[in-house]
């Protein structure tokens, strides 16, 4: 099992790719452009040519999957992932709790090591329901753009 979720998925086209390719830009914001309206376009990312960057406009939320994904004339094909912050996030609970492992165990109280296991399977799981959720909006959010 992986530290962290990804999934890779394909989809055939049916239309013009160059069609999709105008939908997915009116849909998107630019990552660059600094603007306090991010919940007027469906993602946010960067889309060059035949490839993109996306993910949901929605701010907390968004970051539990990123897309990459590249337009090619039959197919799209689809990389989806954890943000680099929620992986940060999660790394940095990982270490306290392996901090705070290491001094029970230093001080001989071992009845609180096994809740410290548990928390950090707890937020393994949070982050696996998290990115399949957002996966699958975001999912949903692209078919409707690519129809």
């Amino acid at each position: 099992m992986k530290l962290f979720p990804e999934k890779d998925i394909s989809i055939s086209l049916s239309k013009n790719y160059n069609n999709l390719i105008v939908n997915l830009k009116k849909n998107t914001i630019d990552s660059k452009q600094f603007t306090g309206y991010w919940d007027k376009k469906t993602f946010i990312g960067e889309v060059v040519t035949n490839t993109f960057t996306i993910q949901l406009s929605r701010k907390i939320i968004g970051e539990f999957c990123i897309v990459k994904g590249k337009i090619n004339q039959n197919n799209i094909l689809l990389h989806l992932r954890i943000s680099n912050k929620l992986k940060v996030v999660f790394i940095v609970i990982l270490i306290v709790n392996t901090l705070a492992s290491i001094s029970l165990l230093i001080q001989n109280n071992n009845t609180i090591i096994p809740l410290i296991i548990l928390s950090l399977i707890t937020f393994r799981i949070l982050f696996e329901i998290g990115f399949r959720i957002v996966s699958q909006m975001t999912l949903k959010k692209l078919t409707l753009i690519f129809k």
